[in-house]
């Protein structure tokens, strides 16, 4: 309790203003109060004599039930109106393909997965929602970076068709644009809405690109503003010739190629991960497909054979170290049955068994 406590205090400290982020240990805090008074219960069973003791703990749940989450119901506190987060909702929705992807950073970002959910935003609603390697370099560019051709290349290598940028006048709350004039000269402006809030379109290769497998062979950006390897990256993909994708679920796709060479490959703008493991069909029969991880840490898939009308299935499967959770929570679950309910049960209906061995 005291960890998350500070946790959270320090959250606060660092900026004031965004209360809403260090709000995020509230949750945290309740669940480690709820087990601090299971425990004190368990060590210090009521009676007469420890009454105050108890009446001290309901006094403190009270005032911990109230601190938390629930504070924002009892005080107020100055509350979005979110004109902008849907208003640029909506018109994404009117205009962007369910194809196509977005990118948005701030409160706008958050609110499109609510007002609209089948848009394709890079990395999801949250910052801590990425796995990608390259994620926070290249966001970091994109929003504080003064080039604009090295922002073009992260957009394009992330195949992001349209940009919300927002500038100083915009109402928007977290302002994360430093430098919003600089993407004038790499895109089209599609929308304005007079106040600070901007959309532009660019053109960024899809989301599946057949190109030549020398783009495996490339050397790794160094750092987000490493434009030299970033651009040769980019170049691969704007060589490169469309395949299809067909979105099953958030965890599986599939990619349909009228044709693989040998000496060809398809690259995806989405995250590599060890646990995606795909299937491949060729005019009714099976087909090998290798998965790799391109230099910016992409999905890459190869085959040694020429492949022709192919169409790939890639799952996203649980990896081992979810199954050692799984493992984790059922040996878990086995003790406490054992030590703690399992002997209470037994003690209490001694004519019942409750998988614990008769003793002797």
């Amino acid at each position: 309790m005291g960890f998350f406590g500070f946790l959270t205090l320090l959250w606060w400290a660092t900026d004031p203003d965004f209360l809403t982020l260090y709000s995020r240990f509230f949750t945290e805090i309740d669940i480690v109060i709820a087990l601090a008074i299971g425990l004190l219960y368990k060590k210090f069973p009521v009676n007469v004599k420890n009454l105050s003791f108890y009446f001290v703990i309901l006094l403190f749940t009270i005032a911990s039930f109230l601190f938390g989450w629930r504070i924002f119901n009892l005080v107020d506190f100055p509350k979005a109106n979110l004109i902008v987060e849907r208003e640029i909702s909506k018109w994404l929705q009117a205009h962007v393909l369910p194809t196509d992807r977005v990118y948005l950073s701030g409160s706008t970002a958050f609110w499109l997965n609510w007002f609209a959910a089948e848009l394709s935003q890079v990395r999801g609603g949250i910052d801590q929602a990425a796995t990608h390697p390259f994620w926070a370099q290249a966001s970091f560019n994109l929003r504080e970076g003064e080039n604009p051709q090295t922002a073009l290349a992260w957009l394009k290598a992330f195949r992001v068709k349209y940009i919300v940028v927002h500038d100083k006048n915009s109402t928007e709350y977290y302002g994360d644009f430093k430098n919003p004039e600089k993407f004038e000269g790499i895109g089209t402006q599609v929308f304005n809405n007079g106040v600070g809030d901007r959309i532009y379109k660019v053109e960024a290769p899809v989301l599946a690109q057949i190109t030549s497998k020398q783009i495996l062979e490339l050397p790794k950006p160094k750092n987000g503003a490493d434009l030299v390897n970033l651009s040769q990256y980019v170049a691969f993909l704007n060589q490169g010739v469309e395949a299809e994708v067909d979105w099953v679920s958030p965890s599986k796709f599939k990619v349909k190629a009228a044709k693989l060479n040998q000496n060809e490959g398809i690259s995806l703008g989405i995250t590599y991960d060890p646990a995606w493991n795909s299937e491949c069909r060729m005019q009714n029969a099976s087909c090998k497909i290798k998965i790799r991880k391109d230099p910016i840490g992409n999905l890459f898939l190869g085959s040694s054979t020429e492949l022709q009308n192919a169409e790939i299935e890639l799952k996203h499967g649980p990896r081992w170290d979810n199954w050692v959770g799984y493992v984790i929570s059922i040996v878990t679950l086995v003790l406490v049955w054992r030590i703690e309910i399992a002997e209470k049960l037994s003690a209490k209906l001694p004519k019942f068994h409750f998988g614990l061995e008769e003793k002797s």
